[in-house]
């Protein structure tokens, strides 16, 4: 947005001024006001995002597959102990906003029963396209153990009845 207004402001089109036909916009698009925010660490930054997102009636809080995106760059960049960074957050954020309950375990179990091949290849390029409100899943969804990989052969191999069946993996 502020590339267009700046783009405005110093392109005229076609021959004609902008501040002649439009001396509206053109009032507008001379007046531009930003805030430079520096943060000391990603943490901080990806903090600032979140509640950016959070704030609003238009915007939603965090789903669980940009909190796993986000607490992955965290790990990258050394910060590993996902728990202190999710405790950190809910210390800081509205009570709306918290990763309490099905979300917790629903991220809980993305960063620790989904392959990551699976995350990277089919989760995240669908709710990147589709969007959140209208991918398949939900943080529900991401909290039920069941639908990941091996976690139907455990329930079957607990749950048999039958004598000597055995199912393999795979």
């Amino acid at each position: 947005m502020l590339a267009r207004l700046r783009i405005l402001n110093h392109t005229p089109q076609d021959g004609c001024s902008l501040q002649q036909y439009h001396p509206t916009l053109w009032a507008s698009v001379r007046r531009i006001y930003a805030q430079l925010v520096i943060w000391d660490n990603l943490r901080n930054q990806i903090f600032h995002r979140n509640k950016i997102d959070a704030r609003g009636s238009i915007r939603k809080a965090p789903n669980v597959i940009s909190w796993a995106t986000s607490l992955d760059k965290l790990r990258q960049a050394g910060d590993k102990d996902a728990g202190a960074i999710i405790k950190a957050w809910n210390t800081e954020s509205s009570k709306h906003h918290q990763i309490v309950g099905a979300k917790a375990q629903a991220l809980k179990n993305v960063l620790g029963l989904m392959p990551a091949d699976i995350f990277n290849t089919y989760v995240l390029p669908v709710v990147s396209k589709l969007g959140w409100d209208r991918c398949p899943w939900t943080d529900d969804t991401f909290s039920n153990k069941r639908i990941f990989l091996g976690a139907m052969q455990v329930w079957l191999r607990g749950h048999c009845e039958e004598p000597g069946v055995q199912y393999r993996r795979g």
